[in-house]
């Protein structure tokens, strides 16, 4: 029984690897002074544009926000309350007919990112349609087409359980992407298991089942 519990610990341990969960939101003071987003931190006020350095987690994941409309690279614009019970929003250039915006969650090599779920708001607090698509790349896709939002009341909040990627995830809306606007990305980051970890997790299963059959002889 005690050589056995080497492969159970090895099994334990490569299957409850280390992970970061956090929610990429968008509070004052994260904008900058350059349509594309490059340069300092800068406060924030409606029309700004979100600086392409937020979000990112050094060594680990690199988010990117794109206004796909616009003719030249741009950020997303900041807009404060509004969009439903959203705190702020992030939306794209173009107007609602015009409008589609991009949110790119790449994890640095060995990563692997997990999309959870992220809330749409339709300004001014009320409901708006839009069509939604998130790509885990290498992985599984989803696609939304419809209403979010509600009169008075709630952005919509999106759940996801098996949108995962070591490539990235892209995240788009549009038309509307303007009157349409994201906050409170959530996901999580961990390690991708290395060949190796695979090779001695199937090989601790193998011994694990061998010592049960002399066991049952």
């Amino acid at each position: 029984m005690r050589f056995a519990l080497l492969p159970a610990a090895l099994l334990a341990t490569t299957l409850s690897m280390p992970a970061l969960a956090d929610t990429l939101a968008f509070p004052d003071g994260i904008c900058s002074g350059s349509v594309d987003g490059s340069g300092a931190m800068t406060a924030c006020g409606n029309y700004s544009r979100i600086n392409q350095a937020h979000g990112d987690v050094a060594g680990m994941l690199d988010v990117s926000y794109t206004s796909v409309s616009n003719n030249v690279p741009a950020s997303l614009y900041f807009w404060g309350p509004g969009y439903n019970n959203l705190p702020s929003a992030v939306f794209a250039d173009g107007g609602d007919g015009a409008s589609f915006a991009r949110i790119t969650l790449t994890p640095a090599a060995g990563q692997m990112v997990s999309l959870l779920g992220f809330d749409l708001g339709a300004y001014p607090n009320t409901s708006r349609g839009t069509h939604v698509r998130v790509f885990a790349l290498g992985g599984n896709n989803f696609s939304y087409d419809g209403t979010v939002g509600s009169p008075g009341g709630n952005a919509t909040h999106f759940v996801f359980g098996n949108l995962h990627s070591g490539a990235g995830i892209v995240i788009e809306w549009e038309n509307s992407a303007w009157n349409v606007g994201m906050n409170n990305i959530e996901y999580s980051l961990a390690p991708v298991p290395e060949p190796e970890s695979y090779a001695l997790m199937l090989a601790g299963l193998a011994a694990l089942g061998f010592m049960a059959k002399r066991r049952q002889g």
